[in-house]
């Protein structure tokens, strides 16, 4: 029974590797879109502005803070239990109750890319970018816009 179950969980976990590696968009993992943008010149030097969602992640693989533009989803919630400083702050813009044109107008003024999560074929308040002339890359569940 123990030789079983010692080879079944060798099965799974080495089959769950490579399902993992294989589809890390389809898993929501951020890193093929980060080592796109880190390989890529023209997009490499620009700072990363994730829209209305919270990816922690994305700055492990990334060479420079990533910025959360917070209009009013849960998942953009901080948990700040274990910060010992104030500098979160610096990677965090809030756009709820205010004229979001006018805040994404000042954030542009330096090269950017947007990241936007698309949920269910819509790209999450697409009337804010399709309009700006930007540059489309489609990642499946994310777009990123420059």
């Amino acid at each position: 029974l123990s030789v079983l179950a010692l080879t079944t969980g060798i099965v799974l976990m080495v089959s769950s590797t490579i399902f993992f590696r294989n589809n890390e968009i389809m898993v929501n993992s951020v890193k093929p879109i980060m080592t796109h943008i880190e390989q890529d010149p023209e997009l490499s030097s620009r700072r990363v502005l994730v829209f209305n969602y919270l990816l922690a992640s994305a700055e492990f693989y990334s060479e420079q803070p990533v910025i959360t533009v917070n209009n009013g989803h849960n998942t953009v919630q901080r948990d700040l239990r274990f910060q010992d400083n104030e500098n979160w702050k610096n990677t965090i813009v809030n756009m709820r109750g205010r004229d979001k044109k006018v805040i994404l107008d000042s954030l542009m003024q330096k090269p950017s890319l947007i990241l936007v999560r698309r949920r269910s074929d819509q790209i999450e308040s697409s009337d804010l970018f399709l309009n700006r002339k930007l540059q489309m890359i489609d990642f499946d569940k994310w777009v990123l816009f420059y």
